[in-house]
This record gives C-alpha cells, structure tokens and sequence, in this order.
C-alpha cells in the first residue's frame, strides 16, 4: 500500500484528434453508426458504432 508508481496519462481529447488525422487510419475507421444482427436475429455488438446508445444518437439528429 506505501509502493509508489509511476502514472502516465494523456489527453483523450488530443488522443482521438491525432488518431482521426492520422492518414494511417482513413479507410480503417467507420464513421456511420450501424445495427448488425446475426441468423437468429440477435444484436451482434462488435465496436463502438455498432452499438444502441450511437444508433439512437444519429436517429435522434435526423428526427430533428
């Protein structure tokens, strides 16, 4: 409980900007939110914009 470490942190907001210009990802990221389901018609959750909370963000955007 008394050892000492070292933290390191970094900006998330800086983060993201230097992920988002960095040319390396242009083709990797997808920008559009989705809803992908399986055979059975469950809900496949794979990243981020494959999820509930960014599908309903953009369809709450476009309802406006």
């Amino acid at each position: 409980m008394t050892e000492s470490c070292e933290v390191y942190y970094r900006d998330p907001r800086i983060a993201v900007q230097n992920i988002l210009s960095d040319t390396t990802f242009k083709d990797g990221i997808n920008y559009v939110p989705y809803q992908e389901f399986g055979h059975g018609g469950e809900h496949r959750y794979e990243n981020f914009m494959s999820g509930d909370w960014a599908f309903q963000q953009a369809v709450r955007i476009l309802s406006c």
